[in-house]
């Protein structure tokens, strides 16, 4: 009995340990996929249809039609979506050749999309037509992609954001009738879309001008998704044939791989704590088996028949106490353990302990003391039956 008793008492250490450590990392990591440190997902991704040889056919569009726009916005994982338009006209730059800058002619494209989805101030983003002044955003890893591909193979000076976002240089919109010219700087540098933008007001304005007289076509689409990954974000993008980052697909199976496994720990954790819980009562009941000539000596000296039960009442109050001791303490360690792994990989987290775990722990020494004291008090009254 005693071994068993042991061992019931350890596998409910095992079990509620594993189940705190799940819990707690569970909202660590939740922590961080709420921050702007997050790894498990992204807020925001463009999706795009997959172009095919079907789309050399006039019968084919790569383009979003408004029912699949009007799909897309319906689904659960879509918090909020915009679409980008596109300039209906040829566009150029030219700049010259400065102290630190090198000159350079380009054709170019625009794409516009709402404000809510950038990722750079808006302070200098705006359109005056009677300035002519175009502010333009660019992706960062253009930059990183002139300074280390480009401008290395071409031994051509290297160009820092600071400079880059101070120069100026000419845009020109190319016409039936000619070109016009515009000033255009940088405004910014976005790492979240891969795209050159330019306002809506003066993409706007640019196209009813200077474009075709065609209606927009919606090509890319941009969605701000809930932070924790979804594996009906990828079926849905699978099914549809859409494509986007792949980075953005593989965080999304990242983050539900991750919480599945978290909670196939959490639900093995409660089938150790339920089996060792089970070998725990039986090992009392023989205890109690193998104490009745002991209860039964007591009571013939005047032992009140409440005795007994305060007494075991009060072992399986310690011991509850001390596996709950012994869990926190394990889950310290773990925690501290995978918080330096965490942070070697530049997310901080909380030292603390979680209120989500103590309030579990709490609920477990509860229960588990309630249902002890059931049975026991059950075993103890058929035992006083017999007497």
């Amino acid at each position: 009995p005693k071994s068993l008793f042991i061992g019931g008492l350890l596998g409910m250490l095992i079990g509620l340990s594993i189940l705190l450590v799940v819990i707690q990392l569970y909202s660590d990591l939740d922590a961080i996929n709420s921050s702007d440190e997050s790894l498990l997902s992204s807020d925001f991704l463009v999706i795009n249809k997959q172009v095919t040889l079907l789309d050399l056919s006039a019968a084919f569009s790569s383009s979003f039609s408004p029912e699949e726009v009007q799909n897309v916005d319906k689904q659960d994982f879509v918090k909020d979506y915009g679409v980008f338009v596109s300039n209906q006209f040829k566009v150029s730059a030219l700049m010259d050749a400065g102290d630190n800058t090198p000159s350079f002619y380009t054709e170019l494209f625009f794409e516009a999309v709402d404000d809510r989805f950038l990722d750079v101030d808006t302070n200098n983003w705006l359109w005056d037509e009677s300035k002519g002044f175009i502010p333009i955003i660019v992706p960062r890893y253009y930059l990183t992609l002139y300074n280390f591909g480009f401008a290395e193979s071409q031994k051509l000076p290297k160009i820092s954001e600071g400079l880059l976002t101070a120069s100026s240089f000419d845009v020109y919109i190319h016409t039936s009738q000619g070109k016009v010219k515009f000033q255009a700087g940088i405004a910014g540098l976005s790492d979240r879309l891969n795209s050159i933008l330019v306002p809506m007001d003066f993409m706007n304005w640019a196209n009813a001008k200077y474009g075709n007289g065609k209606e927009d076509e919606v090509n890319r689409i941009v969605l701000k998704t809930e932070k924790r990954g979804s594996v009906d974000l990828t079926t849905f993008l699978e099914e549809n044939f859409y494509q986007t980052e792949k980075e953005n697909k593989t965080n999304s199976k990242i983050a539900a791989i991750t919480h599945f496994t978290m909670l196939a720990l959490g639900v093995f954790g409660a089938i150790i704590i339920v089996l060792a819980m089970m070998v725990f009562i039986l090992s009392y009941q023989l205890i109690l088996t193998k104490s009745t000539p002991t209860i039964i000596s007591l009571l013939s000296i005047g032992v009140p028949r409440k005795q007994p039960l305060i007494i075991h009442s009060l072992i399986l109050i310690i011991c509850t106490i001390m596996i709950s001791i012994v869990s926190f303490l394990v889950l310290l360690l773990i925690k501290y353990l995978y918080t330096q792994v965490l942070a070697s990989y530049g997310f901080n987290i909380d030292g603390g302990i979680r209120i989500e775990v103590v309030l579990f722990a709490i609920g477990f020494c509860l229960l588990s003391f309630l249902i002890s004291y059931v049975f026991l008090k059950h075993r103890i009254s058929r035992l006083f039956e017999r007497l």
